[in-house]
């Protein structure tokens, strides 16, 4: 209502000359200055009040009926995060076969920091076989193909689980 006062004093003037005009620059800059100022900070409060209103809703609903599903990452490492602990105690480089080092260097290099380094299986089984020590990590399936060509004495199976099993070439690691 303020900013409309003086366009209707603009409007009914019979005479606009300029010395009717400026006198009433000033307080139409103050008032509309002000209405702008008032409109600007309940703008602020509207948006403030309905955003935190969304927000509210939005948490609500994902505690209530989980919206974002569990991600393939958390799905696809679940069981391999069992044997982190572990891969955290151990100083020694992790080795893995080539087949499968993607997904256990993503998972250990993120949950525990530690890389592991690809072979392909005659690598393996001669890292088993040497004097230097090693630490291994594979599938199960995998590790049963490796254990047929090795002699039994020299695995040392530190943890296994449903999926996959840690286990090293000396019995002191």
């Amino acid at each position: 209502m303020r900013a409309v006062v003086p366009f209707l004093i603009f409007q009914l003037a019979k005479v606009k000359q300029y010395h009717y005009i400026n006198p009433l620059y000033f307080p139409f800059a103050i008032i509309s200055a002000t209405v702008f100022n008032g409109f600007v900070k309940d703008m602020k409060i509207k948006v403030t009040k309905y955003l935190i209103i969304f927000i509210s809703i939005l948490v609500t609903i994902y505690f209530l009926f989980p919206v974002i599903p569990n991600t393939l990452d958390s799905r696809e490492y679940k069981d391999t995060k069992a044997l982190i602990g572990q891969v955290k105690k151990i100083k020694l480089d992790l080795v893995t076969l080539n087949e499968g080092w993607c997904h256990y260097d993503n998972c250990f290099m993120f949950y525990a920091d530690k890389p592991v380094i690809a072979n392909s299986k005659t690598e393996i089984v001669d890292k088993i076989n040497s004097d230097k020590p090693f630490s291994f990590v594979m599938s199960k399936e995998n590790f049963a193909d490796i254990a047929k060509s090795i002699r039994q004495n020299k695995i040392n199976i530190i943890k296994s689980n449903e999926k996959s099993v840690l286990f090293s070439n000396f019995k002191n690691i």
